[in-house]
């Protein structure tokens, strides 16, 4: 007997679905998000991250590893490093940084814990 196929989840990287970034606070202007398998309860999982023209998160500490494609646009890291589409980027658990973007970006966030 076969077993039954899964029906697979898609979401859209449509940012116009997007809602307003509120998981650090209220104060994220010109930050948009969708979560995939985001869970705000161990701050694991994945999301989009759109970052419009102007928009800068406040410095952060990660207690998990967070990784990210950098999906369509530029990204400016906290030590000047600028990301381009197709640019993945790692940062370790315990890793201090904030990102900005002049021009605007669109990424795919994953946020977890080694096991």
């Amino acid at each position: 007997m076969q077993r039954p196929v899964d029906i697979p989840t898609v979401i859209k990287t449509d940012p116009s679905t997007f809602e307003d970034y509120t998981l650090d606070g209220p104060d994220y202007p010109g930050l948009r998000w969708r979560p995939i398998t985001f869970d705000q309860a161990t701050s694991r999982g994945s999301y989009y991250f759109h970052m419009l023209p102007g928009s800068v998160t406040k410095p952060h500490t990660h207690p998990n590893y967070e990784e990210f494609l950098v999906i369509e646009g530029e990204a400016i890291e906290s030590d000047g490093r600028i990301l381009k589409t197709g640019d993945f980027v790692s940062f370790k658990p315990g890793s201090y940084h904030n990102t900005r973007t002049e021009t605007g970006c669109l990424m795919i966030v994953f946020e977890w814990a080694p096991a």
